[in-house]
């Protein structure tokens, strides 16, 4: 099975189903909601050192590589305007 990595720019991959009936429904998220679960959840895994220090999680570009949020959700959109197939919500 195909994964979609969340922080590249657009992608549809679903290599289960014929080309002509690949759609996307794109849900997204307040980005700070987002990082703000993403932070809880690397907490959960003990693999955040001070977890009463979100501003410094943040900050750590190391904790989410990748293209910034903005630039994430911008390539969504754009894509979305390139193709029918993907709808924005």
């Amino acid at each position: 099975a195909g994964t979609v990595d969340h922080q590249a720019a657009s992608q549809c991959m679903c290599p289960n189903c014929a080309k002509k009936f690949q759609r996307v429904i794109y849900v997204y998220r307040n980005g700070y909601d987002t990082l703000a679960s993403y932070f809880r959840f690397r907490m959960g895994l003990g693999q955040v050192r001070d977890p009463t220090s979100f501003p410094s999680f943040i900050n750590n570009r190391r904790m989410y590589p990748g293209v910034s949020w903005a630039d994430h959700i911008r390539s969504w959109q754009h894509a979305a305007r390139e193709n029918s197939k993907l709808k924005i919500l």
